[in-house]
């Protein structure tokens, strides 16, 4: 990683590896989680785990400003990742979703809110002049934790249904994340002054900035992305067309490449050639057809499907790091209510996803609700076309 010369380059690798370990503890149960959740309950009921799952999360990232001005953020982080710990130990031995969605909800709010921790890290060693190198490096690193997780999630399935392994295996990868946040680059980490400001004046504020607002559109619009592809599709795969989970994963791991490619040369490129605009409205395009064409493929290839999702991953690695750049360029450390704001989409995405699935299938067959996916997809459009590049 010689092309960063920076001050504060060495804390940026810790906060990488940081990064990559716990997003192989996130990224190793999310697409096993709709099927395993489906074991105990309807696909409609798992949805509303999720929206409760979200809200909950909602409900974190709107006192997290509170938090970190009480406890500091390498306090804060340390306390979520022994209780993360817990709660995925908790779903690993249980039985009853009584007790297993609870914890489920638990396990997602957690996860989310950490991230948001490593947030406040990563702004605290960038300036504006690097946003886009730097956040395409995070960004290219987690995204092989990504890639690597479907993977791992197949072969510690191996044709059977024992999820129990799954949430095993995630609480192991958090503890070595304890032993990183230890070392003298988070321990003795100085808190900025966090600026508190309520959700209603964060609102305000983004409502009032046109640029801020359509940023937080795009957001939330590749975020549904995210949460719809990520609930439905292991479903569909899975319990329509046959798949076992290692043949799933091995789907899912091809699928993921475009994020460590394109992220870091496309971060770079925004922060020195290209503006945003054009490059996240191209993302929306490629993500909206390729979405699309899902409904219009009825056969179990497994090839068919690693193109036509590598594709759609495409678009979104364009988008995402497009979206990340101009944000951060936007938004300092001190900002952490418009920090938690702007992550808090991803969780208004998991509340909206699973009504509209769901009212989609009153009209639709199954495989046909990727179209109004790809619709919505192109929607995006709207936002990335009329947003003012940072250049």
């Amino acid at each position: 990683m010689h092309h960063i010369h920076h001050p504060q380059s060495k804390p940026l690798y810790a906060i990488c590896l940081l990064g990559f370990i716990f997003t192989l503890h996130l990224a190793l149960p999310v697409y096993v989680n709709s099927t395993f959740l489906s074991s105990f309950s309807s696909e409609n009921t798992v949805g509303l785990i999720y929206t409760a799952s979200s809200l909950v999360t909602i409900i974190g990232l709107v006192f997290f400003s509170s938090i970190l001005k009480r406890l500091g953020n390498y306090r804060t982080a340390t306390t979520l990742i022994i209780l993360q710990i817990l709660t995925l130990v908790g779903i690993a031995i249980s039985n009853s979703i009584l007790l297993i969605a609870p914890l489920f909800i638990l396990s997602i709010a957690f996860g989310n809110i950490i991230g948001l921790n490593i947030d406040v890290f990563i702004e605290h060693n960038t300036n504006s002049k690097t946003v886009g190198g730097i956040r395409g490096m995070y960004l290219t690193i987690i995204n092989i934790a990504w890639i690597l997780s479907p993977m791992l999630a197949g072969v510690l399935l191996d044709g059977t249904s024992q999820y129990w392994k799954i949430y095993a295996v995630s609480a192991l990868f958090l503890i070595p994340t304890l032993l990183i946040l230890r070392s003298a680059n988070f321990s003795q980490f100085k808190d900025p002054e966090y600026e508190e400001i309520s959700a209603r004046s964060t609102l305000h504020k983004i409502r009032i900035n046109p640029n801020l607002y359509r940023i937080f559109m795009a957001n939330i619009i590749l975020n549904l992305f995210y949460a719809w592809m990520v609930i439905y599709t292991p479903i569909y795969l899975h319990k329509y067309l046959g798949f076992d989970w290692e043949v799933i994963g091995f789907i899912f791991t091809i699928m993921l490449i475009p994020f460590v490619l394109l992220d870091m040369p496309l971060g770079k490129l925004a922060d020195k050639k290209w503006g945003e605009k054009e490059m996240m409205s191209i993302g929306f395009i490629i993500m909206a057809i390729s979405t699309a064409i899902i409904s219009t493929v009825g056969s179990n290839n497994v090839w068919i499907w690693i193109i036509i999702l590598f594709t759609t991953r495409i678009g979104a690695s364009i988008i995402e790091i497009m979206i990340e750049t101009y944000f951060f360029k936007k938004v300092g450390e001190k900002d952490a209510n418009m920090l938690s704001m702007f992550r808090s989409t991803r969780s208004m995405a998991y509340i909206i996803a699973p009504p509209l699935f769901s009212a989609s299938l009153w009209f639709l067959d199954y495989r046909y609700t990727f179209i109004i996916l790809g619709i919505i997809s192109l929607y995006g459009l709207r936002y990335s076309l009329t947003i003012e590049d940072t250049m």
